[in-house]
């Protein structure tokens, strides 16, 4: 399989790899260039079973995806997880989310969700220094603490 370009050519999928680049591409009534922030990302869940951690990576030549007209979803899965990582174009952005479900009957302890995980070929390029970087972080939108169990 080759390089699928998606939604407007704002992700690119890299089959081989399982990884995807993200581009915004340049404004026609301008002249900017189109910029690549994102280069050979994935995604990722950290969990435990029985007091074993494990590791569930969205990477590599079994990774699925799916492709609706503004919507992509990228999908991977082990004896016990199931992970999607989906993205939607609003507008001029671009909304990511990872969705993990449990495959069975197993009490599973999920320790971290890695929206965002750049494999080693993968980089990052965001304009101006670390410092004026800012990240929203959304929490759980719940009355009740949620169970890490799944």
């Amino acid at each position: 399989m080759t390089e699928q370009s998606l939604l407007n050519r704002c992700i690119t999928f890299h089959p081989q790899t399982g990884t995807l680049s993200i581009t915004f591409p340049g404004q026609e009534t301008t002249s900017s260039e189109a910029w690549t922030p994102i280069h050979n990302g994935t995604a990722s869940v950290d969990y435990r079973l029985d007091g074993t951690s494990r590791r569930l990576v969205l990477s590599g030549p079994d990774v699925s995806f799916g492709i609706g007209e503004r919507l992509v979803t990228f999908s991977h899965h082990d004896d016990h997880l199931h992970l999607d990582w989906g993205w939607t174009r609003v507008k001029d952005a671009l909304e990511g989310w990872l969705e993990v479900t449990n495959r069975g009957d197993s009490h599973l302890t999920v320790d971290r969700l890695n929206v965002l995980r750049l494999t080693q070929a993968g980089s990052l390029d965001l304009p101006g220094s670390v410092a004026d970087w800012r990240i929203y972080l959304n929490g759980w939108q719940s009355r009740t603490p949620p169970p890490r169990v799944l």
